[in-house]
C-alpha cells in the first residue's frame, strides 16, 4: 500500500474543531482554503468533509514561525536607550 503521510495518531477534525483550535471563523477557513493558504479538507463521506489534525497543527506552527522571523533579525544588537 502506498504511503500517504498519515501518522498513527492523526485524526480527522470537523469544521467546528478546526474553528475552535485555530480561532478562525468558518468563512475565514474556507477563504484561506480557496487561496491555498490553509490545508484543504478531505472528503470523508458523501456529505462530510474533515481536516487532518496534523496539517492544521503544521499550519499553526508555520504562522508562529513567521511571527518569530518577522520580529527582527536575531543578529541585530538590541536598541540602546
Amino acid at each position: 500500500m502506498r504511503e500517504i503521510g498519515l501518522t498513527k495518531t492523526d485524526k480527522f477534525m470537523r469544521i467546528s474543531d478546526v474553528q475552535s483550535i485555530s480561532g478562525l471563523s468558518r468563512s475565514q477557513i474556507y477563504v484561506l482554503v480557496s487561496r491555498g493558504e490553509f490545508p484543504k479538507q478531505v472528503k470523508v463521506s458523501e456529505k462530510a468533509s474533515a481536516w487532518l489534525a496534523s496539517e492544521v497543527e503544521a499550519w499553526m506552527n508555520e504562522r508562529v514561525a513567521i511571527r518569530i522571523l518577522k520580529s527582527g533579525d536575531w543578529n541585530e544588537s538590541p536598541p540602546k536607550g
